[in-house]
């Protein structure tokens, strides 16, 4: 699309998610068809949809935010549990954008979890499903997860 052409979906690798044109569809399904857990590790999260969507599964699922130390972020507490979100405290800046879903697929990519990085911007991810990578990124989240005060 740099040339002014225009992608369509049928130009895109299901396992890629490209903003402004199907991250946010893919993203919201994903999040609904969660049925165990959802585990993100991001700068914010400040879209009203994605929230929402984070907010009803807080209490069916295994919901477990990291973000950053930010002012932004302290408007999550009116959205999730305090044991279900966590601000990383080293520092304020946390460019981690992972979003990993019943411990089966992991989205790893630029996308911020906001209005305008899912709708204007041109951002992209990638849905992996490798066990191997998907048990390491885990053990890492928890890790860092524990590690936060």
């Amino acid at each position: 699309d740099r040339n002014g052409e225009k992608i369509s979906l049928q130009d895109i690798h299901p396992n890629l998610l490209i903003c402004n044109i199907n991250c946010r569809t893919i993203l919201e399904k994903m999040l609904n068809w969660a049925k165990q857990s959802i585990y993100i590790q991001t700068q914010y999260i400040t879209d009203n949809s994605i929230r929402n969507i984070l907010q009803q599964k807080q209490e069916n699922l295994d919901l477990k935010i990291i973000v950053a130390n930010t002012q932004t972020n302290h408007e999550l507490k009116y959205y999730f549990s305090e044991k279900n979100w966590k601000k990383y405290a080293k520092k304020a800046y946390l460019h981690t954008k992972t979003i990993l879903i019943d411990n089966e697929t992991l989205i790893v990519g630029s996308i911020n979890l906001s209005q305008n990085s899912l709708d204007k911007n041109r951002e992209v991810a990638i849905i992996l499903t490798d066990k191997i990578l998907i048990d390491q990124y885990k053990k890492d989240f928890l890790y860092d997860r524990s590690s936060i005060q």
